[in-house]
């Protein structure tokens, strides 16, 4: 006597564990890079940093809770009379910066607020000039994230609905048919 084969077979269980799987490990390879660092140039402010740049857009921060280099920097309000320049060493002229000052960033024991936003043309080394009469603080010039974290939570929302809806749902589809199947060859 032979027996039949109960449809639908046990690797849709398999379909269904993998996809639950990757429900788990995209959420690390989407969000693992998004927390790298970014930094095109840190440094202690007054002064100068010259730094090489792509062309892009980045974002300029008051790093008022930092530990840079070994010292600790606390500071309050960025102060009055700040000057603010991004120069191309190629052209010498300097880059437009726009002000902003409506992000505020705090990760473990740092904090950072927006200063400014500068649109550097073209790939080369620019000079970060910073100056003015305050103590020193830690200033930074990072690569904009925020595109990066909307993009990637938005394709984190997309594939776990699809993994925490439509693992059970596999699941519940093939174990009701699989016993359909048996009930039906008796």
């Amino acid at each position: 006597m032979r027996q039949e084969k109960i449809t639908p077979g046990t690797g849709w269980y398999w379909f269904a564990a993998l996809l639950l799987l990757c429900g788990v490990l995209l959420p690390i390879a989407v969000l693992a890079p998004l927390f790298r660092s970014h930094v095109a140039a840190q440094m202690v402010a007054p002064g100068t940093n010259v730094v090489g740049l792509s062309a892009g857009d980045y974002v300029l921060w008051d790093d008022h809770d930092a530990l840079f280099e070994g010292k600790n920097y606390a500071s309050s309000n960025l102060p009055g009379g700040v000057s603010i320049r991004l120069v191309s060493q190629t052209s010498g002229q300097a880059v437009p910066m726009i002000p902003d000052v409506s992000t505020t960033v705090r990760t473990g024991d740092a904090a950072r607020k927006s200063v400014g936003k500068f649109s550097v043309p073209a790939a080369g080394r620019y000079a970060l000039e910073i100056s003015g009469s305050f103590a020193p603080r830690v200033f930074s010039l990072r690569e904009p994230q925020l595109a990066a974290v909307l993009g990637g939570l938005s394709i984190l929302l997309v594939a776990e609905s699809v993994a925490c809806i439509g693992a059970p749902l596999i699941i519940a589809v093939v174990a009701v048919r699989r016993a359909r199947a048996k009930a039906n060859r008796v």
